[in-house]
C-alpha cells in the first residue's frame, strides 16, 4: 500500500492537476490504514482486514488533549487512546469519519482499482455511539447580517483608511467584495439590502473610492 500511496500523491502534470483533487486530504487516513494493517499489498486485503480497519477508525480520538508529539499521525492518536483510555479524550464527529476517513479511503481504493487492485470495494459502516454528532454550522442570522450591512463600509465610510467610520465614500475593498460575493446576487448591493430592510437606514449619496 505504501508504494501505491506514493504514486497516488505524486504531482500530476499541469493538464492533469484537476485529477488530484482530494488526494492530499486522503493521505492521513490511507497512512493510518498502512500503519494499522502493516502495509499489506492491496490484493492481500481480505474482508476480515477491511472490517478490522472499519472498526478501528471510530477509535481515532480528536487531537485535543493529546501531547503534540503523540498526535502527529492518526495512528499515533489511535495508539495513545488505546494505551491511556478515553477518560480525558474526545471522539471525532461522525462527519469526520464519513467525509474524511471513509471518503479518503474510497478515493484511494477507487484509484487503485483503476491501476491494479481487483478486490471488492469494501463498504465502511462502523460508527461508535459516542462519536460526536456534527456541529451546527456557524452562520449569520438575519438580524446579525443586517447589523453588519448597516456599518459604514456598506453605507458610506470616511475614506480608504477608515472604512468603519461614517462618511461619504463607498470603498469597494476586499472585505466589501467578499461579502457581496458570499451573500448576494451579482446585482444586489449590500447597502441596498440594508436600506430596503431597515427603514431608518437611508441610501447615502456617496462617491466611489
Amino acid at each position: 500500500m505504501s508504494s501505491l500511496l506514493q504514486e497516488f500523491l505524486r504531482p500530476a502534470s499541469r493538464k492533469r492537476q484537476h485529477t488530484m483533487k482530494g488526494r492530499g486530504e486522503a493521505e492521513a487516513v490511507v497512512q493510518f490504514a498502512i500503519d494499522f494493517l502493516g502495509d499489506p499489498r492491496m490484493n492481500e486485503l481480505t474482508d476480515d482486514k477491511w472490517k478490522l480497519l472499519d472498526e478501528a477508525l471510530p477509535d481515532v480520538p480528536n487531537r485535543d488533549d493529546i501531547p503534540r508529539e503523540a498526535a502527529k499521525t492518526l495512528y499515533q492518536r489511535f495508539k495513545y487512546a488505546e494505551a491511556r483510555g478515553w477518560s480525558e479524550l474526545t471522539r471525532v464527529t461522525t462527519t469526520t469519519i464519513k467525509s474524511r476517513y471513509w471518503g479518503g479511503l474510497y478515493k484511494f481504493i477507487d484509484w487503485t482499482r483503476e491501476k491494479q487492485y481487483s478486490g471488492v470495494r469494501y463498504t465502511f459502516e462502523c460508527i461508535n455511539p459516542e462519536n460526536l454528532a456534527p456541529l451546527p454550522r456557524d452562520a449569520f442570522d438575519d438580524e446579525e447580517l443586517l447589523k453588519l450591512l448597516t456599518q459604514p463600509l456598506f453605507t458610506g465610510c470616511k475614506n480608504r483608511m477608515h472604512v468603519w467610520q461614517p462618511g461619504g465614500y463607498l470603498v469597494q475593498s476586499h472585505i466589501y467584495r467578499a461579502v457581496r460575493r458570499w451573500r448576494f446576487r451579482p446585482y444586489a448591493k449590500p447597502y441596498e439590502v440594508a436600506c430596503n430592510r431597515r427603514h431608518p437606514v437611508r441610501r447615502p449619496t456617496f462617491q466611489l473610492a
